[in-house]
């Protein structure tokens, strides 16, 4: 059997899971087949009463029409057996004047906090021991699906892992299609956390800005993702003595020339730091046709190439606009085994904080423009 927990199998082929839908039908028909010995051992499920297929769906209406997108859905239809949601649900519940890009602040625009989280995963049958496949279907399929599994992964759910090229691969493959998505089992616990304790993290996978701020001030020591200034070597969770700040946006976002990307803020520009790295537009990271993520080891040396530190030593944090697009640059690097987080709050969020920021394309610790680290 395989570890539930490898990373090397958080990623799913289409043929693979068409073969894993099979075996979850067959449970579906006869409950009593909840174990995954028939599975192939590449995507061993231990439990398939714990399964969901999580489908995550944006066609980007604007402004935001619940019942315009959920016609669209219909009209693509589903992968049978999949639950369905709007990225923003695990930003803003069920909050919808609040969805993408009707932001306010950069908190508009963040994963809801840990016990909201957990909660709104419980209501569409989520928890701790759940196994979750997640898919993407609308625009930027790989982008969406990428950004629930984060949000998945730190909330503590154990076994998150990506159907690649979601529901259009899924449809060009011929796979079977439902007509309705499955209508979701809340559950009474999510499991295994304190839910009265309000951090936004309390998973080794992000950071926040205040915890960000601080590491580039203080760049040779250990800072964690749940922490505000303690710095507490036997925390299980703290970062590596060096750490690399990769920005996965245009490179005009990055230089400062390019201000039109959102609608709710016209900064660009980037993070300062002695350690950031522009690693590339995200469009390098997927097969823009069928949204396939690229090749593990071509991303790895693609980003080598770029000066990023892909030896596994230092710490990964990765950032864009608003915490989108960097997930997707992050479940790469954690499908490599590399030690990665997701800033969530991205640049908006930073400049959202009247922090500085650099617009100059060689940004190092002497940077006239990098008063922060002065």
């Amino acid at each position: 059997r395989e570890r539930r927990n490898s990373r090397a199998h958080k990623i799913l082929s289409q043929s693979r899971f068409k073969e894993l839908l099979q075996h979850y039908t067959n449970h579906i028909q006869d409950p009593t087949q909840i174990s995954g010995i028939d599975v192939p051992r590449d995507f061993y499920i231990e439990d398939f009463s714990k399964l969901i297929i999580l489908e995550v769906v944006c066609f980007f209406t604007e402004p935001y029409d619940e019942n315009e997108e959920l016609k669209k859905s219909r009209e693509e239809g589903f992968i049978p057996g999949a639950i369905s949601i709007h990225p923003c649900y695990i930003e803003s519940y069920h909050n919808t004047k609040k969805y993408y890009p009707h932001y306010d602040s950069s908190e508009d625009g963040n994963i809801l906090p840990m016990p909201q989280l957990r909660h709104a995963l419980k209501e569409i049958g989520i928890n701790q021991e759940s196994t979750v496949i997640v898919y993407g279907k609308g625009v930027v399929s790989t982008m969406i699906s990428c950004r629930v599994i984060w949000a998945l992964m730190s909330a503590g759910v154990e076994d998150v892992r990506l159907l690649n090229g979601g529901f259009g691969c899924w449809k060009s493959s011929l796979g079977e299609i439902s007509s309705t998505p499955k209508v979701p089992v809340a559950l009474e616990h999510f499991g295994g956390f304190n839910d009265q304790d309000n951090n936004l993290y309390d998973t080794p996978f992000g950071i926040t800005t205040n915890d960000l701020k601080q590491l580039i001030k203080s760049e040779n020591k250990f800072i964690y993702a749940n922490t505000k200034d303690n710095i507490d070597t036997t925390n299980s969770n703290k970062m590596k003595n060096t750490n690399w700040l990769a920005d996965i946006r245009s490179s005009g976002e990055f230089d400062g020339t390019f201000k039109d990307n959102y609608p709710f803020f016209d900064k660009s520009g980037h993070i300062p730091s002695a350690k950031v790295q522009y690693i590339g537009d995200w469009f390098d990271l997927a097969l823009p046709e069928s949204q396939l993520l690229k090749d593990l080891d071509d991303v790895k040396n693609q980003w080598t190439k770029l000066g990023l530190d892909t030896s596994g030593e230092q710490t990964l944090i990765f950032y864009c606009g608003t915490g989108w697009r960097s997930s997707i640059s992050f479940f790469l690097a954690y499908l490599m085994g590399l030690d990665a987080k997701n800033y969530d709050d991205g640049f908006y969020g930073w400049t959202f904080a009247e922090l500085p920021f650099c617009t100059s394309k060689d940004c190092f610790s002497k940077c006239s423009h990098c008063s922060l680290l002065k």
